[in-house]
C-alpha cells in the first residue's frame, strides 16, 4: 500500500530503476577508493529520502546516515555535531548501551557508555579524545572542522566506508558563523576517501547554484541527478498494484481519475501546488467518503492533465 506521509523501503517501494542503478554505481565506486558527490535534486515528496533508506537496505557493508539540515533550526553548526553523533552510533551502536546522540542532547557524559565498547578503546588516542569531546565541547569553526573530519578518521581506522546523506542541503547557505561555513565544508570533505556524501533538496535553484556555479565553493564537486515525478505508466501501476488490500483501484479510474497540476504551477514546492479535483467514481474506488480526502490521497500520484504523478519521498 502505497505511503504518503513518509518514506517507504522494501514491498512500498515502487519503480526508481534507474535511480537506483545510479545510486549503487555511486556506491562501488566509494568502494574502490573515489572521492564521490551526488547532489538529488527534486520537488518534495517525489522520493529523495525513500530511495537513499532502499539503498541502505539493499546494501549492507557500508554505513548510512541520514541527517536533515532542518533538524536542527535555525540552521547552526550544532548540525556537524549531530552528524558527528550519529555517524559514531552507527558505527559503535552495537557496542553501546544507549546513543551518544541521545545522551548528549541529555546533558549527559559519555565515557562510561563508550569505555564499555572494545571497538572504541582500540581507537588512536587523538580519535578516542575527539569522540568524547562530542557532547561537551563548545562548537567554533575549529570544532566544526573536527566535527566535519571525525567520519572519515573513524572510517580510516576501522577500514569501513560511510555515506552521509544531507537533505535540504541548500538551508546551510543561509549559515553563517565566524569563517563562511561552505568552505569550510568543502575543504574538509575533497580530503575524504571513505565517505560518501549525497546531498538532497527541494529548492531547485538555490540548490543549483550552490554547488554548480562557478563562485560557489562546490563547483565542480557534485554529480547532479534530478528526480521527478513518476511516468504516468508508473504512476498507474502504483495505484493499481499497491492501493491496499480490500481497496483495490482499477486500471480505469487510474487512467482518469484526477486533474492534476502542472509542474511549473509548483516549481519544485508541493506545498504550492493547488488542490486536485477528483471524480466521485474515483473516490468510491478509493473507499473515500468526500473529494477532499480522495484529492490528498491521489494528488501525491497522479497528474494526469499533465502526465506528472508523484510519489511520496
Amino acid at each position: 500500500m502505497f505511503q504518503t506521509s513518509h518514506p517507504v523501503v522494501g514491498p512500498g517501494f515502487h519503480d526508481r530503476t534507474d535511480e537506483m542503478q545510479r545510486l549503487m554505481g555511486f556506491v562501488a565506486e566509494l568502494r574502490a577508493g573515489a572521492n564521490r558527490w551526488l547532489a538529488i535534486i527534486g520537488p518534495r515528496k517525489v522520493g529523495k529520502t525513500s530511495m537513499i533508506l532502499e539503498l541502505s537496505r539493499r546494501i549492507t557493508d557500508v554505513d548510512f546516515i541520514l541527517v536533515d539540515t532542518q533538524e536542527v533550526s535555525p540552521p547552526s553548526l550544532e548540525l556537524f555535531r549531530t552528524c558527528a553523533l550519529r555517524v559514531v552510533d552507527q558505527v559503535l551502536g552495537r557496542e553501546l548501551d544507549n546513543s551518544l546522540e541521545v545522551l548528549a542532547a541529555a546533558g549527559e557524559q559519555l565515557e562510561a557508555v563508550l569505555d564499555a565498547s572494545a571497538t572504541f578503546t582500540a581507537l588512536p588516542a587523538p580519535l578516542k579524545s575527539t569522540i568524547r569531546a562530542l557532547a561537551r565541547a563548545e562548537m567554533t569553526d575549529d570544532f566544526a572542522r573536527l566535527c566535519l573530519d571525525l567520519p572519515e578518521r573513524l572510517a580510516e581506522a576501522l577500514q569501513r566506508h560511510i555515506v552521509i546523506a544531507i537533505d535540504e542541503f541548500q538551508e546551510l547557505a543561509g549559515l553563517t558563523r565566524g569563517a563562511d561555513v561552505l568552505p569550510i565544508i568543502r575543504s574538509t570533505w575533497q580530503r575524504h576517501r571513505r565517505i560518501g556524501y549525497v546531498v538532497s533538496g527541494s529548492g531547485r535553484t538555490l540548490l543549483e547554484n550552490m554547488i554548480a556555479r562557478q563562485h560557489s565553493p562546490f563547483f565542480q564537486h557534485f554529480s547532479l541527478m534530478y528526480v521527478e515525478p513518476f511516468a504516468r505508466a508508473e504512476a498507474i501501476a502504483l495505484l493499481t498494484t499497491d492501493g491496499g488490500p480490500g481497496r483495490p483501484i482499477v486500471v480505469e479510474h487510474a487512467q482518469s481519475g484526477a486533474l492534476g497540476y502542472r509542474r511549473n504551477e509548483y516549481a519544485g514546492d508541493a506545498r504550492a501546488a493547488p488542490r486536485c479535483f477528483v471524480r466521485s467514481s474515483y473516490a468510491s474506488a478509493l473507499g473515500l467518503h468526500d473529494h477532499e480526502s480522495a484529492a490528498r490521497r491521489v494528488s501525491l500520484v497522479v497528474g494526469a492533465s499533465a502526465g506528472s504523478p508523484t510519489h511520496r519521498c
